[in-house]
């Protein structure tokens, strides 16, 4: 079916619900000024109520409106948004542009059959556009039909079909139970220590003297170490699961030359490209549940000020040796055709400091508790001295940095590791740093700055670090490959 976007046309009806959601959560903190006298259980006069009542009905009008006086459409390889109850607004955003198109639906949305379409432009800091919320068979032809001006089609149809592929990843239930099962289960397990401890400081109110918690806690210690353990693994491993079925419900990845296209997400469904172009870096992760059942998890860093500020990074779970191999294949041919390679680690004062800091410096704390007679906590500063100078060994033994005339990778980590590929003619700047401590031993470190972040290379020789800085800014300045 063909569709004709060059007559401007506005949202779905239905879409008023939407924005007027939206448009509550917007104001939502000003409802609960409101109402806060009856949160207290302050007596409060009627008028409140109705003063509720009416900015509730006041948002519903101004959302009609809203909707009333918004329209799109696509004319002469340009999409225009004109918008504006009071002040009105037109925004005209070239095709050519167009960096990414993503399909986006809430729980609501889906009941409704709507979809929100987002519009990301090369440089933008921020989303550029958000049409909120169209039938999701007009998204679909208006991705189609945008995709296919940026790429120069020739068709005059709207109704453009993309290549047929099949997906590099698609997840069952199979599937999200593994994933859901290795997950890094640390940050639970510190989350109930963390309740634990504020449980003690706020005793009194539970009833219970001060310290009264953590002392009976020593006592019985023994006897509810295993319902504990036992509580958090389900605790763990619930929430685990609980969250990637979420997030990750259908997941579905497709891989080409022109990026990588994802879709997943149960009560909120996203569908989004990643252009290649505009991928600063990759990152595969994993730990040791991971590590067990042959799983890594991809980190795409795509340009944007939004997602370096907000730390963002597109996420894919569960993914294999084969998907790593097709991925790399596609996104960083350099890595199988460049032959020249050097290797490179940081010195071993790097390893050094970090004994320093996190063996000798705990090792100190054992003075006082030989003068206090505090046995169990020696024995605990004596384990983790132990597993600490095991930790760093590892850590600094695995931190490498391989770099040839197209591409840079990073190895890191022990218990958790990352490989970091990064194309050189990404790299924006290079910052040499140089405390006082490595002045004297003419060493220095490294920060590789991108549009989606900075990489590290600590504690190189002096000479090999400026060297290395001037060939990556050299192989920079000759590249005629856009950044993004």
């Amino acid at each position: 079916m063909q569709r004709n976007f060059e007559t401007p046309q506005r949202q779905a009806a239905l879409g008023v619900i939407i924005i007027f959601l939206s448009n509550i959560k917007k104001f939502g903190n000003f409802l609960v000024v409101l109402a806060l006298p009856t949160l207290t259980g302050k007596d409060i006069k009627v008028s409140i109520w109705w003063l509720i009542l009416g900015f509730v009905v006041a948002i519903l009008i101004w959302t009609y409106f809203q909707w009333r006086h918004f329209y799109f459409h696509i004319s002469n390889e340009y999409l225009i948004i004109n918008e504006g109850v009071f002040r009105k607004e037109e925004t005209l955003i070239p095709v050519e542009r167009i960096q990414s198109v993503q399909i986006n639906q809430t729980f609501v949305s889906q009941l409704l059959e709507l979809a929100a379409l987002e519009i990301d432009t090369a440089g933008s800091g921020k989303k550029e556009v958000k049409i909120e919320a169209v039938k999701f068979e007009i998204a679909e032809a208006m991705k189609k039909h945008l995709v296919a001006l940026k790429i120069g089609s020739n068709k005059e149809t709207t109704d453009v079909e993309e290549p047929v592929q099949e997906p590099l990843l698609r997840f069952g239930l199979r599937d999200m139970v593994k994933v859901g099962l290795t997950e890094n289960h640390l940050k639970m397990a510190l989350a109930i220590i963390g309740i634990f401890f504020y449980i003690n400081q706020y005793s009194s109110i539970f009833g219970y003297e001060e310290d009264e918690v953590v002392d009976s806690s020593i006592d019985y210690i023994a006897m509810i170490l295993p319902v504990f353990v036992v509580v958090y693994l389900f605790t763990s491993v619930g929430l685990s699961l609980f969250f990637v079925v979420i997030k990750f419900f259908n997941l579905t990845v497709f891989v080409s030359d022109k990026g990588l296209g994802v879709k997943s997400g149960l009560f909120k469904v996203e569908d989004s490209f990643v252009p290649l172009k505009k991928i600063q870096f990759i990152k595969w992760q994993s730990n040791p549940l991971q590590r067990l059942v042959g799983y890594r998890t991809l980190a795409i860093y795509q340009a944007s000020a939004e997602a370096i500020k907000r730390k963002k990074a597109i996420s894919v779970p569960g993914c294999k040796k084969q998907h790593q191999a097709v991925i790399t294949h596609e996104f960083f041919p350099e890595f199988e055709s460049d032959t020249e390679k050097f290797q490179l680690q940081p010195e071993p004062f790097w390893k050094l400091r970090l004994y320093a800091f996190f063996v000798v410096l705990p090792l100190l704390g054992l003075v006082p508790t030989f003068y206090f007679d505090v046995v169990e906590v020696a024995y605990a500063i004596g384990v983790y001295t132990i597993v600490s100078a095991l930790l760093v060994f590892k850590y600094t033994a695995n931190y490498k940095v391989t770099v040839s005339s197209n591409l840079l990778e990073l190895n890191k980590g022990y218990i958790f590791t990352e490989q970091v590929f990064l194309k050189v003619f990404k790299v924006q700047n290079v910052a040499v740093k140089q405390n006082i401590f490595q002045k004297r031993r003419g060493l220095v470190s490294l920060e590789i700055h991108t549009a989606s972040g900075s990489l590290t290379i600590p504690y190189i020789k002096e000479k090999l670090g400026f060297s290395l800085t001037n060939k990556l800014l050299f192989d920079v300045e000759n590249s005629h490959q856009p950044w993004m």
